[in-house]
């Protein structure tokens, strides 16, 4: 009879880290945020499932700590808080090309596309933490922005949200359902083009208008 103690993947720490973690990407990318549980991480990854606890504390922190290394805002105001942060003029720039690479990444990556769908599925203690931490960290862009709109008929902030919102609801109805929003297809690669151009087309008409 095959010893319990022996039938997991022999492992260093670094590896077994990175293979729970990958185990949760992979689970988000073929079975969504639904398949997410401590015995299904565990057998993706091939680790005892007490492994999770010892490396990560609880389920929660694992997500956490996926979430952080795969979050695309995260660099971004990383950079902000290592003292990175662009000049006046290249303000306006800096933030349009920030949104058009925001688009690239979350369009081509379907467990942030997983996790954005289980976000505004059902409430979760966890994931609102997430977001918190991610809407704390993006005050100091925001406050940068808000020196430039001397318009005070345009809130900036709210039209950042509008577009960042139209991209993840327009990336979302294209992966799930192969549709067009608005008669923009962009899994046909013209039109995805298009889409990616007035991300930043538009932003700039919002960034001149607020100035």
């Amino acid at each position: 009879m095959k010893n319990r103690k022996n039938k997991f993947r022999r492992r260093n720490s670094g590896e077994t880290r990175a293979a729970i973690l990958d185990a949760v990407g992979e689970i988000l990318r073929t079975e969504g945020y639904t398949g997410l549980s401590v015995t299904k991480v565990a057998t993706v990854a091939d680790v005892d499932p007490k492994n999770i606890y010892v490396y990560f504390g609880d389920f929660d922190n694992l997500l956490k700590e996926y979430i952080h290394s795969t979050d695309f805002w995260v660099p971004v105001f990383d950079k902000l808080e290592r003292g990175e942060i662009p000049g006046v003029e290249e303000l306006g720039e800096y933030i349009m090309d920030i949104y058009q690479s925001q688009f690239d990444y979350f369009s081509s990556n379907i467990e942030m596309q997983n996790f954005i769908l289980w976000q505004i599925s059902k409430p979760n203690q966890t994931l609102r933490d997430i977001s918190e931490q991610r809407e704390r960290k993006a005050s100091l862009l925001l406050e940068l922005a808000d020196k430039h709109g001397k318009n005070k008929d345009i809130s900036l902030r709210a039209c950042f949200a509008i577009v960042l919102g139209g991209i993840y609801y327009t990336v979302c109805h294209a992966e799930n359902n192969k549709s067009s929003v608005s008669g923009i297809d962009i899994n046909i690669p013209e039109e995805r083009e298009i889409f990616r151009d007035t991300i930043k087309k538009l932003l700039r008409l919002i960034w001149d208008a607020a100035g």
